[in-house]
């Protein structure tokens, strides 16, 4: 595997976000360049657009949690199909689904976006949105 192969699949699926970003943005007529992943104290519409960017994405699913299956399968995007790197973001994403309890989409959003940022911070990985 070469150095320059996860720079440019990490930047594919950082487009992916960005595009979906924007789609939910102009549909809720929302500013597309707030930058959602650290904020602290986000509004609802903001918890609201992160719902629809997760959503989208297919990173929440229906009981408005993580998507363990569609993590693993961004992981291995991302890391041209690395066992070990595919398996910390499974495990990553379970853990982040015993800390979402909320049964609204907007609130579970939020959870889910406090404990992937925390967790992108820890692996010192740069995703934004």
């Amino acid at each position: 595997m070469s150095n320059n192969e996860i720079p440019k699949n990490m930047q594919q699926f950082q487009d992916m976000l960005n595009e979906t970003k924007f789609k939910c943005a102009a549909t809720m007529r929302l500013n597309p360049n707030k930058l959602l992943m650290n904020e602290d104290q986000p509004t609802m519409k903001e918890k609201c657009l992160m719902a629809c960017i997760l959503k989208r994405m297919k990173l929440m699913d229906p009981d408005y949690k993580l998507s363990v299956p569609t993590i693993s399968q961004i992981a291995g995007m991302i890391s041209n199909e690395n066992p070990l790197l595919i398996s910390i973001a499974a495990a990553t994403a379970s853990k982040c689904n015993t800390a979402i309890n909320a049964k609204e989409p907007c609130e579970a959003a939020n959870l889910i976006n406090k404990c992937i940022a925390g967790e992108l911070k820890a692996h010192k990985l740069n995703l934004i949105y």
